[in-house]
Protein backbone atom coordinates (compact mmCIF):
# COMPACT_ATOMS: atom_id res chain seq x y z
CA UNK A 1 0.00 0.00 0.00
CA UNK A 2 3.00 2.35 0.30
CA UNK A 3 1.65 4.01 3.18
CA UNK A 4 5.07 5.47 4.41
CA UNK A 5 5.72 7.03 0.63
CA UNK A 6 2.17 8.43 0.48
CA UNK A 7 2.84 10.61 3.01
CA UNK A 8 6.11 12.06 0.77
CA UNK A 9 3.59 12.77 -2.05
CA UNK A 10 3.26 16.70 -2.23
CA UNK A 11 6.46 16.92 -0.45
CA UNK A 12 9.41 18.39 -2.66
CA UNK A 13 12.20 15.52 -2.36
CA UNK A 14 16.03 15.27 -3.00
CA UNK A 15 17.74 12.14 -2.14
CA UNK A 16 21.68 12.12 -2.98
CA UNK A 17 23.51 8.90 -3.74
CA UNK A 18 27.11 7.84 -4.60
CA UNK A 19 26.45 3.77 -5.34
CA UNK A 20 30.30 3.27 -5.69
CA UNK A 21 30.28 -0.60 -5.90
CA UNK A 22 34.10 -0.96 -6.03
CA UNK A 23 33.72 0.70 -2.58
CA UNK A 24 31.61 -1.09 -0.99
CA UNK A 25 32.93 -4.38 -2.23
CA UNK A 26 36.36 -3.43 -0.60
CA UNK A 27 34.81 -3.10 2.69
CA UNK A 28 33.32 -6.78 2.21
CA UNK A 29 29.82 -5.03 1.88
CA UNK A 30 26.96 -6.36 -0.66
CA UNK A 31 25.21 -3.76 -2.98
CA UNK A 32 22.15 -4.56 -1.40
CA UNK A 33 23.16 -2.78 1.60
CA UNK A 34 23.80 1.01 -0.34
CA UNK A 35 21.17 2.82 -0.07
CA UNK A 36 20.78 3.61 -3.81
CA UNK A 37 18.64 0.74 -4.24
CA UNK A 38 16.29 1.83 -1.15
CA UNK A 39 16.48 5.78 -2.87
CA UNK A 40 15.98 4.55 -6.25
CA UNK A 41 12.52 2.56 -5.22
CA UNK A 42 11.46 5.48 -3.20
CA UNK A 43 11.55 8.37 -5.91
CA UNK A 44 10.08 5.65 -8.68
CA UNK A 45 7.25 5.04 -6.26
CA UNK A 46 6.75 8.66 -5.51
CA UNK A 47 6.41 9.51 -9.60
CA UNK A 48 3.92 6.94 -9.83
CA UNK A 49 1.71 8.51 -7.22
CA UNK A 50 2.33 12.16 -8.79
CA UNK A 51 5.52 13.37 -7.12
CA UNK A 52 7.29 15.49 -9.44
CA UNK A 53 9.29 17.01 -7.39
CA UNK A 54 10.80 13.94 -6.28
CA UNK A 55 14.35 13.50 -7.39
CA UNK A 56 17.31 11.37 -7.11
CA UNK A 57 21.03 13.04 -7.82
CA UNK A 58 23.81 10.38 -8.47
CA UNK A 59 27.41 11.55 -7.83
CA UNK A 60 30.56 9.95 -8.68
CA UNK A 61 34.00 10.26 -7.09
CA UNK A 62 32.56 12.75 -4.88
CA UNK A 63 32.32 11.12 -1.46
CA UNK A 64 35.49 12.05 0.36
CA UNK A 65 35.37 13.13 4.24
CA UNK A 66 37.82 15.06 5.85
CA UNK A 67 40.31 15.00 7.28
CA UNK A 68 42.47 13.07 5.70
CA UNK A 69 40.56 12.82 2.45
CA UNK A 70 39.07 9.22 3.32
CA UNK A 71 36.81 7.97 0.60
CA UNK A 72 33.47 7.58 1.74
CA UNK A 73 30.17 7.45 -1.02
CA UNK A 74 28.29 8.47 1.97
CA UNK A 75 29.87 11.68 2.97
CA UNK A 76 28.66 15.39 2.30
CA UNK A 77 31.12 15.53 -0.25
CA UNK A 78 28.73 14.16 -2.93
CA UNK A 79 26.17 17.51 -2.49
CA UNK A 80 26.76 20.38 -4.52
CA UNK A 81 26.07 22.77 -1.94
CA UNK A 82 25.59 25.77 -3.87
CA UNK A 83 23.23 23.53 -6.18
CA UNK A 84 20.84 22.43 -2.57
CA UNK A 85 20.97 26.13 -1.43
CA UNK A 86 19.50 27.28 -4.87
CA UNK A 87 16.86 24.28 -5.31
CA UNK A 88 16.03 25.02 -1.13
CA UNK A 89 15.31 28.36 -1.84
CA UNK A 90 13.00 28.09 -4.40
CA UNK A 91 10.67 26.54 -1.75
CA UNK A 92 11.31 28.82 1.02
Amino acid sequence: TQTAAKKLVSVPLRLYVEPDLVFYSSKGMDFYGMNAFDASALINELHKLGNSEAEMIISQNKGFREPGHERNPHSWSIVHAGELIDWLLQYK
